[in-house]
């Protein structure tokens, strides 16, 4: 500091003394402001863990779209794995100090969940297929009784079946008769 700068403060600071005030050179005020500001992060990110937001806030040249492009080609091995998911090779440069390429435990858990959601999805899909075959099975279109009022008569199992049960006119062999005439040849009514 010059003599001059040095007979300024001290007169500053003599003059708040007789006002009974404290009066702190700029200087120290900075290195004091220094001294607060929050030590710069030694620790790196790693691309293989790390969200999209951490990424764009702690890596230089890091914007939301290259953030991004580094999220989806998780996991990575090298700095030539950042670039041949689309990360310009300047940048990749610039963070390689910065960054780590740790296990991708969030990306291999993620890639396991989507794996037994496939699999769940195809056995869904053999389950849903058998399911429709039963269906349609079961969705034999139904006979038309010639007259209102006659049940539909299994031949092989011989029970009859009445109008509004499930298998009134579908099953594959039978025959429409009067309740009486079912009763006559030996058949019995289905239980509800």
């Amino acid at each position: 500091m010059s003599s001059s700068r040095k007979m300024f403060w001290s007169s500053i600071a003599a003059l708040g003394l007789m006002l009974g005030l404290t009066v702190t050179p700029v200087s120290a005020l900075e290195k004091e402001k220094e001294k607060e500001k929050p030590a710069a992060k030694a620790e790196k990110i790693d691309v293989n863990t790390a969200t999209a937001k951490e990424m764009e806030a702690e890596l230089d040249g890091v914007g939301a779209v290259t953030a991004k492009k580094i999220v989806d080609g998780r996991p990575y091995k090298t700095i030539e794995d950042l670039v041949k998911a689309g990360v310009p090779q300047k940048t990749a440069d610039k963070i390689a100090a910065h960054i780590t390429f740790g296990k991708a435990e969030k990306a291999d858990k993620a890639d396991k969940e989507m794996k037994a959601d496939k699999k769940e999805d195809k056995a869904m899909t053999k389950a849903d297929k058998k399911d429709d075959k039963a269906d349609k099975k079961d969705e034999v279109e139904a006979k038309v009784p010639p007259k209102k009022g006659m049940v539909w008569v299994n031949t092989e199992s011989k029970i009859f079946h009445v109008e509004g049960d499930r298998w009134y006119g579908k099953t594959k062999k039978g025959e429409f008769m009067t309740e009486e005439d079912a009763v006559k040849a030996g058949a019995r009514k289905a239980k509800d």
